[in-house]
């Protein structure tokens, strides 16, 4: 595989790759008294959001837009066994997240 530089080097030029994280569970837990934290402007109505989601990445891939499912690139990492345990050891624990923002 060739190597070309991740990231986005202009603002016009057509896109050729994306990754998307559809609205799921963690959507549906959004409260109007946790939104704020957690950087939402409101809660959503998350069966119109999935919908709205699907039908953007459609109209994406009828460009020839190549999406990529963060759940499903999560999914694949998890499958295999090294990456997997890779995870595992890098987990965050209590006691290594400054006091405030636990």
């Amino acid at each position: 595989m060739q190597d070309i530089p991740l990231g986005v080097h202009s603002e016009v030029g057509q896109l050729r790759k994306v990754m998307v994280c559809a609205p799921g569970l963690a959507h549906s837990r959004l409260t109007p008294g946790n939104c704020d934290r957690l950087l939402f402007d409101d809660v959503m109505w998350v069966e119109r959001a999935r919908q709205d989601h699907l039908d953007f990445i459609n109209k994406m891939r009828g460009c020839g837009v190549d999406v990529v499912e963060m759940h499903d690139l999560l999914s694949e990492t998890l499958a295999n066994r090294q990456a997997r345990n890779w995870l595992i050891e890098q987990q965050i624990t209590a006691d290594e997240i400054p006091l405030g923002l636990l």
